[in-house]
């Protein structure tokens, strides 16, 4: 069993090994994991800071479709030069990357059979309409010309503060999937979220595009990180090993 790991914004490859390292010690060695890192020069993402030396990375700071394509690159040179892979796993910003890679692709057959989904973000729809900032601090449908100022408060909060990116004001972002929508990835997953995040609501409207019937969630207390407590730990590999056996991978 051969997973793809995709770290946080703000963190790296080594980080989101070491973030991890309960688990995967507790999957054992049929398990192996490649852990791939993003291009994006950043500042350290929560938790991180004083925690792990850096330099850190993010796989994207601000979801352009430039930005998305790119990211989505990393991902291909990873599955063209480590692969294949039976999995993907990713960790908040590496979480969404890896559905809004998944849900990129119009081939039937998904590059990978399962995926798991750490303290998520909803993913980007790189098939949709695009919205602009405008001066007076709003933002609109590029091609509607609607106000989606509340939509993008609501969950894209980053992006409220554009002065912490200079040069990004007139450019085009990505719209998220809209929860509870029609779109549906279908593949056995594993979620894995708290109740105490301010992305808990994002992390539920993942799982919720996930097929039911093959989709494990693991809901804890301790914030937007992966947790380390043992109970927790043993809940997330038992749901790892039966998404595996839902996979067909054995």
């Amino acid at each position: 069993m051969r997973f793809l790991c995709l770290h946080g914004i703000g963190s790296s490859a080594q980080v989101f090994e070491t973030q991890l390292s309960a688990l995967t010690a507790g999957l054992g060695s049929r398990y192996k994991f490649v852990f791939v890192q993003g291009d994006i020069p950043s500042e350290a993402g929560p938790g991180v800071e004083g925690v792990v030396d850096g330099p850190y990375y993010s796989f994207f700071s601000l979801p352009t479709p430039d930005q998305l394509h790119a990211a989505f690159e990393v991902i291909d040179q990873a599955l063209d030069t480590e692969g294949p892979f039976d999995g993907i796993m990713g960790f908040s910003q590496g979480a969404s990357l890896a559905a809004s890679y998944l849900l990129s692709k119009s081939n039937p057959e998904p590059p990978v059979k399962c995926a798991v989904f750490f303290c998520a973000s909803m993913p980007f729809d790189v098939g949709s309409s695009c919205f602009r900032p405008l001066d007076d601090g709003s933002f609109q449908d590029e091609v509607t010309g609607e106000d989606v100022s509340g939509e993008i408060q609501a969950t894209i909060p980053e992006l409220l503060d554009l002065d912490k990116y200079p040069g990004q004001q007139g450019q085009r972002f990505l719209r998220r999937y809209e929860s509870g929508g029609s779109t549906e990835l279908c593949l056995p997953t594993v979620h894995v979220y708290s109740s105490q995040d301010p992305y808990y609501a994002q992390s539920q409207g993942l799982a919720r595009m996930c097929q039911s019937f093959d989709r494990e969630e693991v809901v804890h207390k301790g914030g937007h990180t992966i947790p380390w407590y043992e109970k927790v730990t043993v809940e997330i590999i038992e749901c790892i090993r039966r998404m595996v056996h839902a996979a067909d991978l054995g």
